[in-house]
């Protein structure tokens, strides 16, 4: 073998192991091959003669594909010249393609990826009872990659068992659960990035056990549990709060006398055009209906009281996204309600249980952001979640699957994007923190949990 014949078939398995290593086409071999300040170097292109040794060279670059730098394969044929002039090639390409490596990992790294909220892109606020080691309202950074989290900020207040956000996210609205006089509604400005909190004011209620609120930007809403009755706070132009100045009552003439003998107001819901609000009267098996106005809430006519099945107990109130649906949770009889929703109505469809044990102490209820899955809360016998699919079209519910909780799962809450359900086990002093399957609706245990005594409301803010 020539010495000349030896350089042309080394440079056709070189250029072949070039390809092959770093997956360039010849071309961009040839571009890249440039000595510092000078001129390109264009590489010896083969002709047409060497179609030949081209296609014979072909099994070994196939070959070559699995070895490795340090421990090269050749074929028998090949004289040592031939391999001591390959592996000297291979090391200068090696040399020259390290800085290029190097750019496109630096590149790669520094290169956003979408991602639910992005690694810490969420702020978690968390709700709790003060009757133990708790002193008020937690917030954490959220990380919706990893499902971790890290305390960032607390406040002391009493008993702030359920909030809410304004939409612009610079105030929070806080209920203190009291069976007093103390029971108030809480005024707090929030800094989402920093997720620091800060008391502005705190209103009376007028309605004891204040245990729900909402805000539709013009008002807020507070759910009196004990006192049985909606309080009714104005907003002015900035978010800030003014006193309540209407107060609503519910009834009692349900079926338990012990957990039915007086008026118990749950939860209030706008609806999803904002015209009207739905509360449950959780004493009267029964959804009361108000007209938004300007000047606040007016009782819509008794023609609108849904009436739901006898010894139900009406908790939680929620819209699907495309505010086509609503369906209720009752605490009592663990069943949901599946409601048709248009223009004011709501037209039950469907019932269906989600507490098969008789516990009597279902909790919260939440839809997948998505649409396709709804979920729902039991306690005290059975701790868990129970898990509907959701018709597209019809939105009726197929049990889709059940998850064990902590003790006592009051609320919980999904994030934004739907990656996750965070469980507040209040009586295990733990928030479980679930991954959801987007597309069988199931949950899997990250054992990423936030421990705070007593957690009982979640709620999850986009970090501006």
């Amino acid at each position: 073998m020539s010495r000349s014949s030896v350089k042309d078939d080394a440079f056709l398995i070189f250029t072949a192991k070039v390809r092959i290593i770093f997956d360039f086409p010849s071309q961009t071999a040839r571009k890249i091959s440039r000595p510092p300040g000078g001129r390109k170097k264009r590489l010896p292109v083969p002709d047409k003669n060497r179609a030949r040794s081209e296609q014979e060279a072909r099994p070994f670059r196939t070959r070559a594909k699995a070895s490795v730098w340090r421990k090269e394969r050749f074929p028998e044929s090949f004289s040592a010249d031939l391999r001591t002039f390959v592996r000297t090639n291979i090391q200068l390409v090696k040399m020259r393609t390290l800085p290029f490596l190097l750019l496109a990992c630096c590149m790669g790294a520094c290169t956003s990826r979408p991602s639910s909220g992005g690694a810490d892109g969420l702020t978690l606020l968390v709700g709790t009872y003060t009757n133990g080691n708790s002193h008020g309202i937690y917030t954490f950074r959220f990380n919706g990659n990893t499902g971790e989290s890290r305390l960032l900020d607390s406040i002391a207040l009493p008993n702030p068992s359920f909030l809410t956000v304004s939409a612009d996210l610079k105030h929070v609205y806080a209920v203190s659960e009291m069976n007093d006089s103390s029971a108030m509604l809480n005024l707090l400005a929030f800094d989402p990035a920093g997720g620091k909190l800060r008391l502005l004011d705190r209103h009376p209620t007028f309605g004891t056990d204040p245990c729900h609120v909402a805000t539709d930007g013009h008002m807020v809403l507070t759910a009196n549990y004990s006192g049985g009755s909606i309080s009714v706070f104005p907003l002015h132009a900035d978010g800030t709060t003014a006193p309540a100045d209407t107060l609503f009552h519910g009834m009692a003439n349900g079926l338990d006398s012990v957990r039915q003998n007086e008026p118990h107001v749950h939860c209030t819901a706008f609806s999803p055009d904002g015209r009207y609000v739905f509360a449950t009267d959780f004493s009267a098996d029964r959804l009361l209906r108000f007209d938004v106005t300007e000047n606040g809430l007016s009782p819509s006519p008794d023609s609108t009281i849904v009436s739901v099945n006898p010894d139900s107990g009406p908790r939680h109130l929620t819209f699907s996204p495309d505010g086509r649906h609503a369906y209720l949770i009752g605490e009592l009889s663990g069943c949901v309600t599946a409601f048709a929703y248009e223009a004011g109505r709501l037209t039950p469809i469907q019932t269906i249980a989600a507490d098969t044990t008789g516990a009597r102490g279902s909790a919260d209820i939440h839809v997948s952001p998505d649409g396709q899955f709804l979920y729902a809360s039991n306690r005290l016998q059975n701790d868990g979640i129970a898990i509907f699919a959701i018709h597209p079209q019809k939105g009726t519910l197929t049990p889709a699957g059940y998850q064990p909780t902590g003790k006592h799962p009051r609320n919980f809450g999904i994030t934004p994007d739907g990656k996750y359900l965070l469980a507040a086990c209040r009586d295990d002093n733990v928030i479980q923190v679930y991954r959801r399957d987007n597309r069988t609706g199931l949950l899997n245990d990250t054992h990423q949990d936030i421990h705070v005594d007593k957690p009982v409301c979640i709620v999850f803010v986009n970090k501006p």
